[in-house]
């Protein structure tokens, strides 16, 4: 618990002096407390939601490092798929910082809100960059171009088959 709360309090020394100590159980509580998070924004604190939430992020985060290693290793890197899934599923204890900002919702004009909610997703990301960059120690580009390369595989995967079943299906239209 002690390392959680030394990550929470500075990211960026946990991933440069300690990025090959996480333990899966602190990535695997990071996951859960981000379920637990979402849950209760939701407003939804239920045992099943909160489970079937924790299995869709743990297997949003696997998708995610493996398909970030793979790219990886097409540019020579060495794997290290344990290591970035690790260090990704830290990053999601910072979405417990979005509930502070929901319940300043009734206080602050929604344009302050907007950019609250934008800047901790942009911090986020921004550790999330940060540790692919330290697990493979490439340069921030090419992290950040890392980075984005799950969300453009599920987009292209989604245009191809949106185009493929449209072949299929306009014969019989």
């Amino acid at each position: 618990m002690d390392f959680i709360f030394h990550y929470i309090k500075n990211p960026y020394i946990i991933l440069t002096t300690e990025l090959k100590s996480i333990s899966i159980w602190n990535s695997l509580l990071a996951i859960l407390l981000g379920s637990i998070a979402i849950g209760s924004m939701i407003g939804n604190i239920n045992v099943i939601f909160i489970l079937a939430l924790f299995i869709c992020l743990l297997t949003l985060m696997l998708l995610n490092a493996i398909t970030i290693d793979f790219v990886a290793q097409l540019l020579s890197q060495k794997t290290n798929s344990i290591g970035l899934f690790k260090g990704l599923a830290l990053s999601l204890l910072f979405i417990l910082f979005l509930k502070p900002i929901q319940l300043l919702e009734i206080y602050l004009s929604s344009g302050i809100i907007t950019l609250l909610y934008l800047c901790c997703i942009g911090y986020i990301s921004h550790i999330q960059c940060k540790t692919i960059q330290v697990t493979y120690n490439i340069r921030g580009i090419t992290a950040n171009l890392l980075w984005i390369m799950p969300s453009l595989l599920s987009m292209g995967s989604i245009i191809a088959i949106t185009i493929l079943l449209s072949q299929l299906i306009s014969p019989f239209i």
